[in-house]
């Protein structure tokens, strides 16, 4: 096997955790050919997993660009679990403001917001792009990786998509760029400090989707956010489904098959296996940008 350079730190102490699984849609739509078989690595100097080799940035482009406006939309019209809990830190932080959803999809999140928030998005999809349009949120760039606009904003959302970036550190950093003074980007992903994670490594379910390319967890959050001045205002742990008896066994006989080395996909979300945080520039230091 061919030694890894981190793509993001450029580190070769990496290690490969194993082959990930092919799949045959991106974003909700199916796969006109096939995509390169890749792996999984974990780098121990900059502590993020990341899925190699990748696409490049203008192939994500046109894949995205061609996604389905209904494969990460509720059709019961009622919030995630991470939606709910960005939606609850901001009304914490601020009670109005203009709000950027990067990656905002058909605008669920958005109109879930009360109408003080000035509502801005960011999305690549082009049917959901449309959707979010017809509900009044101002769509400013469809390029997760390239946002090209002079605006400032006091919040700036990201819910499930830093795992889509090909750099998540240059896109916190772009993020940072974009807001007003005192203003906090709210991020929510999988943790890959998350226990269970740990023991599947590459068979672990987030990391099986196409569209999951870069992958952080607390002992990153912390790393990069004492490399470059950022303060961790808020954090929270959650899994995607509530916690009752039914969902206690099925972590129980999860832990069998995972020592078995079987993990069923219908054994998916039954750990804290997702956080949700909020970070700012610390007071007194200026990002380069601003």
């Amino acid at each position: 096997m061919e030694e890894y350079q981190c793509r993001i730190c450029g580190s070769s102490h990496t290690e490969c955790l194993g082959g990930l699984q092919n799949q045959t849609q991106f974003a909700g739509k199916p796969l006109e050919k096939k995509l390169p078989e890749t792996n999984l690595y974990r780098c121990n100097t900059c502590l993020m997993l990341t899925r190699h080799p990748i696409l490049s940035v203008p192939e994500y482009n046109d894949l995205y660009a061609k996604g389905s406006s209904s494969v990460w939309s509720n059709k019961e019209i009622r919030l995630r679990p991470d939606q709910t809990i960005a939606r609850n830190i901001i009304l914490n932080i601020k009670s109005a403001g203009k709000v950027l959803d990067v990656g905002c999809y058909t605008g669920d999140f958005l109109s879930s917001l009360p109408s003080n928030y000035i509502k801005y998005g960011v999305e690549m999809s082009k049917e959901a792009s449309t959707v979010s349009v017809g509900r009044g949120i101002k769509i400013i760039g469809n390029d997760l990786y390239h946002i090209k606009t002079n605006d400032k904003f006091d919040l700036i959302v990201a819910i499930d998509v830093i795992e889509h970036t090909q750099n998540p550190e240059e896109f916190l950093k772009k993020l940072s760029t974009m807001l007003e003074k005192n203003g906090e980007i709210i991020i929510s992903t999988g943790n890959t400090d998350n226990w269970l994670w740990k023991h599947l490594k590459n068979r672990f379910w987030y990391s099986k989707y196409p569209e999951h390319i870069s992958f952080i967890g607390e002992r990153w959050l912390e790393q990069f956010c004492e490399k470059n001045s950022f303060l961790i205002t808020v954090k929270h742990k959650f899994r995607y489904s509530p916690i009752n008896f039914q969902l206690r066994i099925k972590s129980v006989i999860e832990l069998v098959f995972s020592l078995l080395r079987i993990y069923p996909e219908n054994f998916s979300n039954t750990t804290n296996d997702h956080f949700c945080f909020a970070i700012k520039v610390k007071r007194g230091f200026t990002m380069i940008g601003h």
